[in-house]
């Protein structure tokens, strides 16, 4: 009983040290989950009027070269503007 006893007279004389690390732990990681950036967020995803992964999937496999110049044309519409490059596809 003397040791259980022991243990927590140490965590309570170690409580006002612990608690406000704990608060200002929780603090940082909720505004940093509020205040992040995502950057794949506005990454455009190509083919992506075909529908699901697989059909997506499918349609890359057929025609491969489309499907990347389409993505390559509105990753150059979002860095430089719009219509201002433009990709030939055979």
């Amino acid at each position: 009983m003397a040791d259980s006893q022991t243990i927590t007279e140490a965590i309570s004389a170690k409580l006002p040290l612990i608690l406000p690390t704990f608060v200002a732990l929780l603090a940082v990681l909720l505004l940093q989950n509020l205040f992040s950036h995502k950057p794949l967020a506005n990454v455009p995803v190509a083919g992506q009027d075909l529908g699901g992964d697989e059909k997506r999937r499918q349609a890359y496999l057929l025609r491969a070269a489309e499907l990347y110049a389409e993505g390559y044309k509105k990753v150059c519409a979002l860095s430089v503007g719009v219509g201002l490059w433009s990709v030939e596809t055979n």
